[in-house]
């Protein structure tokens, strides 16, 4: 069941780029709900840990990957639903970012006020914005009018570890679509972005 929205697609040259990312984080977290999602757990580790001695005090910041023992990822599943899933009227915190790798791409219903991420195949891309502008009751700051989706690439050639995750070659024309089209229908744009 997907839901209607169209996503803008905002590209940053600053993929690998440790400080570059928390600039633009602190840069989107004077409010609202942030998802940064990184494509390895060493890149969400250095971002998160950065992030920490930078963030406001009243931001709440929350790490989550894979490497996480099975029951601690269970209790980090647990409060990212508690505070971002569809019924946090109360629980939703006025601003946080979520720090995460591919284990929020999927399974968890979470809903979040914009997205950064680094670039990946465009059907997963689809997939993550898909944790954006999830819920339609969210209350969300002013600010965020209409999903947002940044994308970091790399500012000349390589992609560094994203490139050990997903095919450069892919990667390069998903790069190629983004620049020809900064905006994507969903669902009605799928199918052609991903072909």
């Amino acid at each position: 069941a997907y839901i209607k929205r169209e996503y803008r697609f905002c590209q940053h040259n600053i993929l690998n780029d440790v400080s570059g990312t928390v600039e633009l984080v602190l840069k989107l977290s004077d409010s609202g709900c942030i998802c940064v999602m990184l494509n390895t757990v060493s890149a969400a580790q250095a971002v998160y840990s950065s992030l920490k001695d930078k963030v406001n005090t009243d931001t709440k910041l929350l790490l989550f990957h894979a490497r996480f023992t099975a029951r601690r990822r269970k209790e980090i599943e647990g409060e990212c639903i508690d505070l971002f899933g569809k019924n946090t009227e109360t629980k939703r915190p006025e601003k946080a970012v979520l720090v995460c790798t591919q284990v929020v791409e999927q399974s968890l219903d979470v809903d979040f006020d914009t997205m950064i991420t680094e670039i990946a195949p465009i059907d997963l891309l689809l997939q993550r914005s898909g944790r954006v502008f999830r819920h339609e009751n969210t209350v969300r700051p002013p600010e965020f009018k209409s999903p947002i989706i940044h994308v970091l690439v790399p500012q000349g050639g390589g992609y560094g570890g994203t490139g050990s995750v997903y095919e450069p070659y892919l990667l390069d024309k998903t790069r190629k679509y983004l620049n020809e089209t900064s905006k994507i229908r969903v669902p009605e744009q799928m199918r052609e972005a991903i072909e």
